[in-house]
């Protein structure tokens, strides 16, 4: 997979033809442009290739499909897919500074998306790899080279948390499907 827009004759036929494109920073496991197609701008996204880019695709998708179902918006709309080039399309949001209250409206966006899960859901979304020890060295890395002081402790409590989830049964999808099903009725009206 190249730099070049990853735009083929199925989201061409779906969507319409590129007018433009810009390349934006993203992370070192995506590549990310914004694009001017002839009804809107949008936004395509590639996962890299990598020994968990399939997974990370499918993760991503599934997530971006069971966030629609939210009444109000809580993530950009998945336009149009392409699996084979691990390509999504997105709804283009523009920037807005947050309100002072931001926190407000994120804690109702949580609970939309929250508010989302089924119990049928379970084992939609593949099973969440928590951090690792790999994360902690990073961490502490990140730590150091911040110049932020880390007592001793926080490597042992670090390797704790880890150890902890790697425990944790069932997944985040299976808890959330578990918890709505059993508040929905008195949290929701239902």
């Amino acid at each position: 997979m190249g730099t070049q827009l990853p735009f083929g004759d199925e989201l061409r036929a779906e969507l319409g033809e590129p007018e433009g494109s810009l390349r934006l920073s993203s992370s070192p496991r995506s590549r990310v442009w914004r694009v001017e197609l002839p009804a809107s701008t949008v936004v395509v996204k590639q996962l890299v290739d990598g020994p968990d880019a399939d997974e990370r695709y499918a993760r991503e998708v599934a997530a971006l499909r069971l966030a629609a179902r939210a009444g109000t918006p809580v993530v950009p709309a998945l336009l149009a897919s392409d699996p084979g080039e691990r390509v999504l399309v997105l709804e283009h949001l523009e920037h807005q500074r947050p309100a002072g209250d931001w926190i407000v409206d994120y804690a109702a966006a949580l609970a939309r998306l929250h508010a989302t899960a089924r119990p049928d859901d379970v084992g939609v979304l593949p099973r969440w790899q928590g951090p690792n020890q790999a994360d902690v060295e990073s961490f502490l890395w990140l730590a150091g080279a911040l110049e932020v002081p880390v007592t001793p402790a926080v490597s042992g409590e670090l390797d704790d948390l880890v150890a902890r989830l790697d425990r944790a049964p069932g997944d985040a999808n299976e808890g959330v499907a578990s918890f709505v099903e059993r508040r929905t009725p008195k949290y929701l009206g239902r």
